[in-house]
């Protein structure tokens, strides 16, 4: 469900036009709260009833029609019991709509989330299963922004600019990032190490995130066993070398999306 830059502006000027909101009120309410806009992301953490809410109200605003049927199916996943209402709606769209506007990979992740939350949903209505016995899993958490250092010009390898445990959503291992900016070419690999150790992989990963310098969007597919060590039980898997990411000023919106195997 990618929408082109061009489709999403012209979406958010009609949410602008439906809910009566001019981009006086927007700049004025970026001028007090425009930390908090620039971390509207934080809200997939789920981490409190506020971020629950804010992300069911999101589907009424990306999709209304179908808004209903995208809460309960997302409450049900997530076991929220903390259902949006009216007035929680009308108290806080001002927020996500800004946030659309000021923070426009929040917008892409907020319209990407929406679309795979609704081809989970078709996959359940074919198989007439729960969704959590298919094939994609949707695994949403907040990392703070990646502030990375440019590898040497006269250095080739691949190093280790960061990385993180994971254990979330049947997730479990260390997830890292390798790069290299010699000549300024920018070679970004995702690897990730399995805390247990199963072969073959019990699933593979997508890593979606945004270089901060340029504002693009990038994907990363972890589908290549790269060491499968039964004697020291050791299992990573990695991404091809992706070249020409201006990772050096920073990543953010980290996604991942889990591929389980049968």
């Amino acid at each position: 469900m990618t929408m082109p830059i061009n489709s999403g502006l012209e979406f958010i000027d009609r949410l602008l036009m439906n809910y009566r909101i001019s981009l006086r009120t927007v700049s004025s309410f970026a001028e007090q709260y425009g930390d908090e806009l620039q971390r509207a992301q934080d809200i997939f953490a789920l981490g409190s009833e506020r971020d629950q809410k804010l992300c069911q109200a999101l589907f009424r605003l990306l999709s209304k029609e179908e808004a209903k049927e995208l809460g309960d199916y997302f409450c049900r996943k997530y076991q929220i019991q903390d259902r949006l209402d009216d007035i929680f709606f009308e108290e806080n769209k001002l927020f996500l709509i800004a946030a659309f506007v000021c923070n426009p990979a929040f917008f892409t992740l907020s319209w990407n989330i929406c679309g795979l939350i609704k081809t989970e949903m078709a996959l359940e209505g074919e198989s007439q299963q729960p969704i959590q016995t298919q094939t994609m899993v949707l695994v949403w958490f907040a990392i703070p922004d990646i502030i990375v250092r440019a590898a040497s010009s006269s250095d080739p390898m691949l190093r280790e600019i960061w990385s993180k445990n994971l254990d979330q959503e049947g997730v479990q291992g260390e997830l890292r990032i390798l790069a290299n900016n010699a000549d300024e070419k920018g070679r970004v690999q995702f690897c990730f190490k399995f805390k247990e150790f199963l072969s073959p992989p019990p699933y593979y990963l997508t890593v979606r995130y945004t270089t901060e310098s340029d504002k693009q969007n990038h994907v990363a597919e972890l589908n290549i066993v790269d060491v499968n060590n039964i004697e020291e039980k050791e299992l990573i898997i990695v991404s091809k070398v992706q070249r020409g990411v201006r990772y050096t000023e920073g990543i953010t919106n980290i996604r991942i999306e889990v591929q389980k195997l049968a």
